[in-house]
């Protein structure tokens, strides 16, 4: 029997590191289903094995909880079991994180090699595209990046705020080093690449860190400098303009002339008629299987003029498949990490506590406007750094509760 926990370990160790630095890096989708899958069966003997010492974390209880209300809104909606099932395994998420923070607690892995795996991947990531940006690598369309720019934004913002958090945290030439790498990353983010949503995430990401760095004092002045900076790379920056500019036209267009020829035009046809769906179905939703078929249902009738299965933001979609419940569940699991997160700094951990508040800003950012959860690059990362995220917090946790320390 220890002979099979050492080959688990040895597993687990190899993959799980692995799966990390490859949806950091943005590596082809096999080498990150692979990796994840071999770590993943590698760590249910360790959770299993590790189950006694730790309890779950308000982060995995309201993940269990909200797959269990979707798991139920199969029986209520028009699918059959099967289909329910394939459409419930997009958040498999919510079962996967505990088993990965249970297999982290018992192989004891050392949290600087993790976050090295981040931070290597999220390097390899900026540089492509900065080299796409110079024109040394092809591009494919407008994005500047091996993924679409929503994940690539994703991967930066979440990066950024760990850098950020890294630099606070070091002495000397070190914290220059990070701070040299946090502002590369967000230059990337509002310059090189074109997304909407990253733009947001840096920013709520870089106010959230002032918040969390200082009292309200410097906050104040620290936020005016922040603002003044935020102009000034407004006016020095032509794609920046462009975008925002673009951005005001098509919202114009989307709500003057019912235009879906933009980003946000489609978005706000697929809001418009995600929430005629919910207010239809308020209380329990038309169930996790059936959102699909909702959805094209009403581009059967000519209800909505552009067919989608996704509506792209993740509060819609769970409110769609679970009505009132999916909605208050899914935010309860975005504040929950916040929770967490104030909870590792009361237990004296302050870095990991703004880790945690950092990332469900970014969190809660990125759900607004798009499928955090339903799609496959920014829930991997999620997932990633939660479970190296809350595997630490349980460790801590066992420091300091008598019931969950081993003497």
């Amino acid at each position: 029997m220890l002979k099979f926990y050492s080959i688990c370990r040895v597993i687990f160790l190899t993959f799980f590191p692995l799966f990390v630095f490859s949806m950091f890096a943005s590596m082809p989708t096999g080498l990150a289903t692979t990796s994840s899958s071999l770590a993943f069966l590698a760590a249910i003997p360790l959770f299993i094995k590790f189950l006694g010492e730790y309890r779950l974390s308000s982060t995995e209880t309201m993940g269990v909880v909200l797959f269990c209300t979707l798991f139920a809104s199969i029986f209520w909606g028009s699918s059959n079991f099967t289909d329910g099932l394939g459409a419930l395994s997009e958040y498999r998420i919510f079962l996967m994180l505990p088993v990965f923070v249970g297999a982290l607690g018992e192989v004891r892995v050392g949290r600087q090699f993790l976050l090295g795996a981040i931070i290597s991947g999220a390097a390899v990531s900026l540089l492509i595209s900065y080299w796409m940006f110079l024109g040394w690598v092809p591009t494919d369309g407008d994005s500047m990046s091996r993924g679409n720019h929503i994940y690539h934004g994703f991967i930066m913002a979440v990066a950024y705020f760990l850098l950020l958090i890294m630099a606070r945290e070091s002495f000397g030439i070190g914290r220059y080093l990070y701070l040299t790498f946090a502002a590369l990353v967000a230059l990337n983010v509002m310059v090189v690449e074109d997304g909407r949503t990253g733009y947001l995430q840096v920013i709520v990401s870089t106010f959230m860190f002032v918040g969390l760095t200082f009292n309200w004092r410097k906050t104040g002045f620290f936020s005016a400098i922040l603002a003044l900076i935020l102009v000034a790379l407004w006016w020095s920056s032509a794609t920046l303009q462009n975008k925002v500019h673009n951005t005001y036209i098509n919202l114009d267009h989307a709500v003057a002339q019912s235009d879906t020829g933009s980003s946000v035009g489609l978005r706000l046809e697929f809001y418009r008629n995600a929430l005629d769906i919910v207010s239809a179905n308020p209380v329990v939703g038309v169930g996790v299987a059936s959102v699909a078929d909702a959805l094209e249902r009403r581009y059967r009738e000519g209800k909505m003029r552009v067919y989608t299965d996704n509506v792209h933001s993740e509060f819609l979609n769970m409110s769609m498949a679970a009505g009132v419940f999916g909605l208050v569940f899914f935010a309860s699991f975005v504040f929950a990490i916040a929770y967490d997160g104030m909870r590792a700094k009361q237990l004296g951990d302050t870095k990991l506590g703004d880790c945690l508040v950092g990332l469900a800003s970014i969190v809660l950012v990125s759900a607004m406007f798009n499928s955090t959860i339903k799609d496959f690059g920014e829930k991997n990362v999620l997932m990633t750094v939660l479970s190296i995220c809350l595997a630490y917090l349980a460790k801590l946790t066992q420091r300091t509760d008598p019931r969950f320390n081993r003497q």
